[in-house]
């Protein structure tokens, strides 16, 4: 069957605690909806604010945790550069070491923030989209952005990242609920087979 490797790079700064339920729960329901695709898929999850946690490393996705309250814990800044940065060149070199029989067939990259990037150290916004594009050009990859409290289109369009895969959301319950929803409709068209979605 064929293989995805979704990779999930999700914004738990400070700002994040007033929404917190509706973070977990949109992040469940994301996950299930992806589960319930008839294809197999991997998934990289990283969880940032000032610092950075690789939580999955390309693990299978019926055996990824849900959230919690005790998983997801909101603190600190905003390091989205660095966070972005090292996903995206961990997944590169993961990816470019495994055989081509191995290789997923998409890579979906979904950015989740809502706000601006504030505490990034190792990355710059050049270096950051210059990788994005180079993935993009040369491997297919897809990138979405979902953000809040900025306008996303310019902070995406920065890093590379398409308009018709951007979008704003409210900082809110709903608005949070509903950025997964936006983002997991996303994704799925994304995750067909190659004769469906390839021109």
């Amino acid at each position: 069957m064929s293989r995805d490797e979704l990779v999930l790079i999700i914004d738990k700064s400070g700002s994040m605690d007033a929404i917190k339920e509706d973070a977990i729960g949109g992040f469940n329901a994301f996950l299930e909806q992806q589960r319930n695709i008839d294809r197999e898929a991997n998934v990289t999850f990283a969880l940032f604010d000032d610092r950075y946690r690789l939580v999955h490393d390309g693990k299978d996705i019926h055996e990824v945790d849900d959230l919690t309250e005790e998983t997801y814990q909101p603190s600190g800044m905003t390091a989205l550069l660095d966070a972005v940065g090292r996903t995206v060149d961990r997944v590169g070199q993961r990816l470019d070491a495994l055989p081509e029989s191995e290789k997923p067939e998409n890579v979906i990259v979904f950015i989740l923030t809502d706000g601006m990037e504030n505490a990034s150290s190792d990355y710059n916004k050049e270096q950051v989209k210059e990788m994005i594009e180079h993935q993009e050009s040369k491997y297919a990859w897809e990138f979405i952005y979902g953000g809040a409290n900025q306008d996303a289109f310019a902070e995406a369009g920065g890093m590379g990242i398409k308009a018709e895969n951007t979008f704003n959301f409210e900082a809110t319950g709903k608005g949070t609920r509903d950025a997964y929803e936006n983002s997991s409709e996303l994704m799925a068209s994304y995750r067909k087979e190659p004769e469906d979605s390839k021109e």
